[in-house]
């Protein structure tokens, strides 16, 4: 039976996170799902370019940390805190949603914004605000 290698990211001679700051989420990549998009909201409602754009965000973002991703500017690679009282489209019944979910937004195509949340090691994209009418910008 073949073994497969997982490649590791190296560190640097010198370099040693700290073992519980190594193993934070924050830390990791992450991945992006469309599992939820809301309708009215939704990636047929983009037209061509945008589209073009939310693709280009997305792989501009494969690679980079929950971190680095907050450390961003909010209208460049960063994200935008929004509370669910912010929101203007009904609350979405997924289990791991209630009235204390904080939702973020992602530009993806100047200042128009792609709305979810974060659970663990996914980003669960639930709008493409792509009019402003989500929430106020």
């Amino acid at each position: 039976m073949a073994k497969i290698s997982i490649p590791q990211k190296k560190q640097g001679k010198n370099i040693k996170l700290p073992e519980n700051e190594a193993l934070s989420l924050d830390n990791q990549t992450f991945t992006f799902s469309f599992e939820y998009v809301q309708k009215g909201y939704c990636f047929s409602k983009l037209e061509k370019n945008e589209r073009v754009a939310l693709v280009n965000s997305l792989f501009k973002r494969k690679d980079m940390s929950w971190r680095e991703i907050r450390q961003s500017d909010r209208h460049g690679l960063g994200i935008e805190e929004i509370s669910s009282r912010s929101l203007r489209a009904s609350m979405p019944t997924i289990s791991f949603i209630n009235q204390e979910t904080v939702f973020h937004a992602m530009r993806f195509d100047g200042k128009k914004a792609m709305v979810g949340v974060r659970v663990e090691k996914v980003f669960y994209v639930l709008w493409f605000d792509r009019s402003f009418t989500l929430y106020n910008h």
